[in-house]
């Protein structure tokens, strides 16, 4: 109640407040309408690589969060002991990649004969695995804001299976993510499409279009 407040005055005393998500901007809106507030979207680059994704030269899903954010715990988590394995029941050699610092022992012990947990990774390793894995998931069941790992993968032309949490504030960008809500809706999306080269082809270059 006090951020609540204080916030309201800043907002108040300036000209614009600016906000990542046209969420957001709605919900100050919906607080007060007299507020000057805008959109400034974050996934806005001076270059994006070239669309020069090839499915037959990739392999496995990858998995990025930060740890100390609780969200990201519970995606990894829920993944791991629900997701992947209805996928591996279809197609047991899939490798799941889960990067991210601050990984607490909760998510160590996810490791296993086809779960690499990296930890911490220099942007070269991280940008190393953009470019090698075949599927970004991002399994979020909650957590507010505009992802900035969607709004990386998009950027170098990995196509995102994801819930609407993962796309909240990137307007749009439904119609070409793969999109689910559940354990076996997300599975499906990607038992369904990880040998479909010519899907991830076209969603690669949507993702770089937006």
């Amino acid at each position: 109640a006090i951020w609540r407040e204080m916030e309201l005055e800043l907002m108040h005393k300036t000209d614009v407040s600016i906000y990542p998500s046209d969420l957001e901007v709605e919900k100050i809106h919906s607080i007060d309408p007299s507020i000057t507030v805008r959109k400034w979207p974050l996934n806005i680059y001076e270059e994006v690589p070239n669309g020069d994704y090839e499915s037959n030269k990739r392999d496995g899903i990858l998995f990025i969060g930060g740890f100390t954010h609780e969200p990201n715990v519970d995606g990894a988590v829920w993944t791991v002991k629900e997701i992947m394995p209805l996928v591996w029941q279809k197609k047991p050699d899939i490798t799941l990649h889960i990067v991210g610092s601050n990984a607490p022992e909760e998510i160590m012990k996810l490791a296993g004969e086809l779960v690499i947990v990296h930890g911490y990774t220099t942007a070269e390793e991280l940008q190393e695995l953009l470019l090698n894995c075949k599927i970004e998931l991002v399994s979020l069941r909650y957590g507010g804001g505009v992802k900035g790992k969607v709004i990386e993968a998009m950027k170098n032309g990995l196509p995102i299976v994801t819930t609407s949490v993962g796309t909240q504030g990137l307007s749009g960008t439904d119609e070409f993510l793969l999109m689910g809500e559940t354990a076996e809706e997300l599975a499906e999306q990607i038992i369904s499409h990880y040998e479909d080269s010519s899907l991830l082809k076209e969603m690669s270059g949507k993702e770089t279009a937006y």
